[in-house]
């Protein structure tokens, strides 16, 4: 992460998202660049919640962190990126499930939170929109104060 002139965070290794993740960020890229785009009216919300949470607690370095590791995630695992996505798996396994799998996977609190709050909201199937999002709001915020 760098500093940049006016005192704002921005993220070091952009662009990060999709190293791990083969198409599956193309599919993201593509769904959030339409017009209206449902998912990305969902994820914008969030991602700037987490993205100013973050420049508040001075911590945008961790979160990146975390995220990638989501990301990696989701990109490696088939499985996974199904779970996210299937409307066929109720909310609250969805959420149990991501509660447990969050207590060991040594995320940050502030991600470990935001995720269970996305399983409990049932938005799980747009995670990997949010944190597109994020890395965008993320080089946004670096293009405005540099």
């Amino acid at each position: 992460m760098k500093k940049s002139r006016t005192g704002t965070f921005c993220l070091s290794g952009l662009p990060r998202w999709g190293q791990s993740g083969g198409g599956f960020i193309v599919e993201v890229k593509e769904t959030l660049s339409a017009t209206g785009s449902v998912l990305a009216t969902i994820a914008r919300p969030y991602a700037h919640a987490l993205f100013d949470l973050a420049v508040e607690a001075n911590s945008v370095s961790a979160v990146e962190n975390d995220l990638n590791a989501i990301e990696s995630l989701v990109g490696r695992s088939e499985d996974f990126s199904s779970f996210l996505r299937s409307p066929l798996i109720a909310t609250e396994v969805k959420s149990a499930a991501i509660d447990a799998i969050v207590s060991k996977s040594g995320l940050g609190d502030m991600v470990a939170n935001f995720v269970k709050l996305v399983a409990r909201n049932g938005r799980l199937f747009v995670l990997p929109a949010m944190i597109f999002a994020f890395y965008e709001i993320g080089r946004a915020s670096c293009r405005e104060r540099v």
